[in-house]
């Protein structure tokens, strides 16, 4: 059987895009995992559940919580200050350099949308950008999550280990068990990897989506021998912050002891990976798998500014308050003009022609002399033709 990118990329699983599967939209509000605590930030939204499952696999360490993680703030411990992640969102947004209260000051964080959030089943696969050579230790974090340590010296990951809940984004590194409740002729067991908040998160969906069972978190440390191993991936989503593994599968190329020697060695071809086991139900790990790329947290962008509703109300006084102050100002010019004539036809009109305000009149008989216009003397009974002719030379 061919390797699942291999099932992916070739469009042989139902479902498959160019680039992946389609993503699965949420149905409802998504099932109460019982799962990890709050390490690496505060979420929102509960429900309990008591369901849990077994394996006889080793694994080390279990944690427990009844919040429903769909949305959580970043620690600021992480020099993202402000920051929050949620899943089903779409991401993106500018990149931006982490402060110095990160253990990583300096390096360029964020920007990685929903689009971009497939990998392939080698790690290090899945970096919108900062993906050179084959290491990861000194690369920038595109969805500001750290990649799994997942094994000791692992691609250069052992930078990534050994950090607390409070400081890694999202929380310690924490698995859980994921089988098929209901799906018919499904034995197979997978797990996903990751930060605490985020496998809380999968999980919740995958038992609304998938109709997986519930089940607790367990701690992951990669000093101690936990499932899952390296050759157990067969999916790394968002730059190897989150994986999927099956406990069946043994995927050679990706063993400790085949990866490259140093970050400017190739690492082994995504063509050298093992087949999946036979027998598969692949309706389920396609349902898996489209799952986690459409649930996975990513950290949303900053959203755009808008004006508070008092600004707005101060923009529509002060707009109402201008406007009668305008037409205040015109009714007033317009009763000046109609008192002074004289005065507003001097504003109003020709460069030639020049007007002398004069007393109004007392009513008295007497004539009044006004400026010259073409050499003539022109008396008052005159003034309205001359204002005429003001007017019509100013139009020429």
């Amino acid at each position: 059987m061919p390797s699942f990118t291999e099932l992916v990329r070739s469009k042989r699983i139902v479902g498959a895009g160019a680039d992946g599967l389609v993503l699965f939209p949420r149905k409802g509000g998504g099932g109460g995992g019982h799962g990890g605590g709050h390490g690496g930030g505060s979420s929102s939204g509960s429900k309990a559940s008591d369901s849990k499952s077994s394996s006889s696999s080793k694994t080390s360490g279990s944690t427990s919580s009844s919040s429903k993680p769909s949305t959580f703030s970043l620690s600021s411990n992480i020099g993202a200050s402000g920051k929050s992640a949620a899943a089903y969102s779409s991401g993106g947004g500018k990149s931006f350099t982490l402060s110095s209260s990160s253990p990583f000051p300096g390096r360029q964080a964020g920007g990685g949308a929903r689009s971009q959030v497939y990998g392939t089943w080698q790690y290090g696969s899945g970096y919108p950008y900062g993906s050179s050579g084959s290491y990861v230790d000194n690369r920038p974090f595109p969805y500001v999550f750290w990649p799994v340590p997942i094994a000791p010296h692992y691609y250069g990951s052992d930078t990534y280990a050994g950090y607390s809940g409070t400081v890694r984004p999202g929380g310690s590194v924490s698995t859980a068990i994921v089988t098929g409740n209901g799906f018919p002729n499904t034995t197979e067991i997978y797990r996903i990897i990751g930060d605490q908040m985020s496998v809380q998160a999968v999980l919740d969906a995958l038992v609304t989506n998938c109709t997986v069972k519930n089940t607790t978190l367990q701690s992951f440390t990669p000093e101690v021998y936990a499932y899952p191993q390296p050759e157990q991936m067969i999916q790394w989503y968002r730059a190897s912050t989150f994986g999927l593994g099956l406990d069946s599968y043994n995927n050679t190329a990706a063993l400790p002891s085949n990866m490259p020697s140093s970050n400017e060695t190739q690492p082994p071809t995504l063509s050298s990976a093992t087949p999946l086991p036979s027998g598969l139900n692949m309706t389920f790990l396609t349902c898996i798998n489209a799952t986690i790329a459409a649930s996975v947290p990513l950290v949303d962008p900053p959203s755009s500014k808008h004006l508070s509703s008092l600004a707005i109300s101060g923009i529509v006084i002060g707009g109402i308050v201008g406007l009668v102050v305008v037409f205040v100002c015109i009714a007033s010019c317009c009763k000046s003009c109609h008192l002074r004539p004289a005065a507003c036809c001097r504003r109003r009109g020709s460069k030639n022609a020049k007007f002398v305000e004069e007393p109004m009149d007392t009513g008295a008989a007497r004539e009044e002399k006004v400026p010259m216009m073409n050499g003539q003397n022109h008396t008052h009974e005159d003034e309205e033709s001359n204002v005429s002719s003001a007017e019509n030379l100013k139009g020429l």
